[in-house]
């Protein structure tokens, strides 16, 4: 049974399929059982969409991060998080959800990217549910870089559950 985020989530991806929104590979992937991080590469278009629901970590105190083209320099990211009702931290990288859980709390959420084929910094928002929280970051990737991949990351643990799609439409 589908959550009421994951409902929404499904509903939207149909909503952008018929704007003119292609996937990139194949919607809703599971996430590799026993694996930390994924790679979505083939990102040829200027806009963005990340879905993910469901997603889980066989440890406690884990966050998933999305970093563009695989990106870890902290200095490549400005986000502005609000997190209800806990309080959260600002991540150096995407955090979506904005906060660590417990290994049984999964997340689900949407990121958006604006410009993701300039060699400009790129407009970036996301919301996100984890647990009871749930967070709206604002902010920008400042890395001038083409995005040709988004890289899924576990900051603890690896995937055991959860699903992702990556979307594309633009220049």
């Amino acid at each position: 049974t589908l959550t009421t985020a994951e409902a929404y989530i499904q509903a939207q991806l149909a909503a952008h399929t018929a704007a003119g929104w292609s996937v990139v590979g194949t919607a809703n992937t599971a996430f590799p059982t026993g694996a930390n991080s994924l790679s979505v590469t083939g990102i040829t278009k200027d806009d963005l969409l990340i879905y993910f629901t469901g997603v889980s970590s066989t440890s406690a105190g884990w966050t998933l991060r999305i970093q563009p083209n695989g990106d870890t320099t902290a200095a490549d990211y400005a986000m502005q998080n609000v997190v209800t009702p806990a309080a959260g931290t600002v991540a150096s990288l995407f955090n979506p959800a904005g906060s660590t859980t417990a290994a049984a709390n999964t997340t689900s959420g949407i990121v958006q990217i604006s410009g993701a084929q300039q060699a400009v910094t790129k407009p970036v928002n996301s919301s996100g549910i984890i647990g009871s929280n749930r967070s709206i970051s604002l902010g920008s990737c400042e890395s001038t870089a083409v995005i040709a991949s988004i890289t899924f990351l576990l900051t603890a643990g690896n995937f055991d559950a959860g699903t992702y799609t990556v979307m594309q439409r633009g220049g």
